[in-house]
């Protein structure tokens, strides 16, 4: 089975952005509030209240490297796409 060049560039980006999304979660994954509230609703399960457990990151400010980082980035998915969607 053959595949048209865009194909395998699209497979190639959507690889790369899972393993960049992954490594960002791995490094975050441990660092994060923990926040219980009660939860009551008409949905199946829910309709007495019943305590829910639920994780926010914690806010931590970006770093001049994270955000050099993140532009080039999405610079780059940004050009990754345009050219998907020219055709080239």
């Amino acid at each position: 089975m053959l595949m048209k060049k865009t194909e395998v560039r699209l497979i190639i980006d959507q690889a790369i952005h899972k393993v960049i999304s992954s490594i960002i979660e791995h490094d975050i994954k441990n660092v994060r509030n923990t926040n219980t509230v009660e939860v009551a609703g008409d949905i199946k399960g829910y309709e007495e209240p019943v305590m829910s457990e639920f994780h926010t990151a914690i806010i931590i400010k970006p770093s001049s490297q994270y955000n050099d980082r993140k532009a080039k980035i999405t610079r780059w998915l940004e050009l990754s796409e345009n050219r998907l969607s020219s055709g080239n």
